[in-house]
């Protein structure tokens, strides 16, 4: 016969360190969202801001594996409060993931133009590099 002994402490140990993880985890995702927002609005070229109708902002979403992602249309969108619209789809694509059980998330952002707002539109304009200063400040 063998004896072997369970140490409670330890697994509650665990668990403890397990829901931590977890609550950074959730703590980072709201920060790079409230980012990409602050980032977005905060664009600005040429007296020309990043943000008109809200739709870029709208688009943003977060996801887990395959999947379109969130799109809006400029062409008829319009918002008052874009930021506010974009931090609650953020919001509910976080809480919504499996974060336990999943091994990527991916922030996206399905406008039809949001690779002329990242990197330029043609006849040389630049762009506003939202991405890449996400990537920047969160690796």
């Amino acid at each position: 016969m063998i004896d072997i002994q369970v140490n409670k402490r330890l697994f509650a140990k665990l668990d403890k360190m397990e829901e931590t993880l977890d609550d950074e985890l959730e703590d980072k995702l709201f920060a790079i969202a409230n980012d990409a927002v602050r980032f977005t609005l905060g664009s600005n070229r040429k007296g020309k801001p990043a943000v008109r109708t809200g739709a870029y902002l709208a688009s943003f979403s977060f996801g887990v594996g395959a999947g379109r992602p969130r799109s809006k249309h400029s062409h008829r969108y319009r918002d008052s409060n874009p930021a506010a619209t974009a931090l609650a789809g953020l919001t509910a694509d976080i809480k919504r993931a499996d974060l336990k059980n999943t091994t990527k998330i991916t922030l996206r952002n399905g406008s039809s133009y949001a690779n002329n707002v990242e990197y330029g539109w043609s006849g040389g304009t630049s762009g506003y590099y939202i991405f890449a200063k996400l990537r920047r400040l969160h690796g």
